[in-house]
């Protein structure tokens, strides 16, 4: 890649926030914006094509995006000092395993 990762990941961000477009058609999001002003760096439309952001987002995916998100959190609630005696983590599932009844009269379901 001719391109930092980060850069690309920035860049994802930044279209995300900005209403979302397809990652292949991220170039073009960039069109009508200072990508200088947006990175800190001048930065060639080209640089955000399929061939730079696929590879990137396969490095995400094997980092893992738990992993990466937990990262970022940490470091914000350290940056921000954010009390984590209020922290709240969802460990929900939408599995569930075994028998369960669903009312205390069948007659009343509706099937």
């Amino acid at each position: 890649m001719d391109v930092s990762a980060g850069l690309i990941v920035l860049g994802m961000i930044l279209d995300i926030l900005s209403g979302r477009s397809p990652f292949y058609k991220l170039e073009y999001f960039f069109q009508d914006k200072d990508t200088e002003l947006l990175s800190g760096e001048k930065v060639e439309l080209k640089v955000f094509n399929d061939d730079n952001v696929g590879p990137v987002m396969d490095r995400i995916y094997e980092s893992g995006t738990i992993k990466i998100f937990s990262e970022i959190a940490l470091k914000a609630m350290k940056t921000f000092s954010i009390d984590s005696r209020y922290v709240h983590f969802d460990t929900t599932s939408i599995t569930v395993y075994g028998d369960y009844e669903l009312c205390a009269n069948e007659e009343d379901l509706d099937i």
